[in-house]
């Protein structure tokens, strides 16, 4: 019984590892004369591109993380402190040849939120890296170092745009990693119970 236990927790705890490590949320944050921001994205390493170009400089992929799972929000002094919230954004990755003349690979998130009508607003989340050999476009990257990016949001009437900075929370485990894990420990109560009442029905034997 303590074998079998054993061997369900551990493939429980695997599970929500495995799950953990592939979708995070990036936090950011920053402020200027301008104004200020505060939010978060959902990153998901293991998205797939959905295309890929490439010319003489650099090649260039797009990918989109699957939506109703993963969100970008944000509150701002141009959203006057109210939360914008939306599903439907893009996670683009530039990566250039070595050596071409002044560029650096670079990560932009790209979305828009419509707001009224026809109306839309854009909003961007802009990552450099320190030189063209940082990033390949066949993959994202595992994980992003803390560091700087800039923000910048487009409305119909107003824009902001300014510096932050940024850091990988802790990973939340996926509705089906959850799903997985409470399946496992219902196996092990079932378990037990049943060798609880084989173990009562032999001490009546006796």
């Amino acid at each position: 019984m303590r074998t079998v236990l054993g061997f369900l927790i551990a493939v429980a705890i695997a599970t929500v590892a495995s799950g953990s490590a592939q979708a995070a949320k990036i936090v950011f944050s920053g402020s200027n004369g301008a104004g200020w921001v505060s939010g978060s994205f959902d990153y998901d390493p293991s998205s797939t591109a959905l295309e890929t170009e490439a010319d003489e400089t650099r090649t260039y992929a797009s990918y989109t993380p699957s939506r109703s799972l993963y969100n970008f929000s944000f509150t701002s002094s141009i959203t006057n402190g109210v939360t914008t919230a939306d599903d439907n954004y893009t996670i683009f990755i530039n990566d250039f040849l070595p050596g071409t003349d002044g560029q650096v690979d670079t990560l932009n998130v790209f979305g828009f939120k419509q707001l009224f009508g026809s109306e839309n607003a854009m909003f961007t989340f802009d990552l450099d890296f320190p030189d063209a050999n940082a990033l390949s476009s066949a993959s994202l990257p595992t994980a992003l170092n803390a560091g700087s990016a800039r923000f910048s949001y487009t409305g119909p009437f107003d824009s902001l745009a300014l510096p932050v900075t940024f850091a990988m929370a802790s990973a939340v485990p996926e509705p089906a990693t959850w799903a997985m894990l409470i399946a496992g420990f219902g196996m092990v109560g079932g378990t037990m119970r049943r060798r609880r009442r084989v173990d009562a029905r032999s001490l009546l034997l006796a």
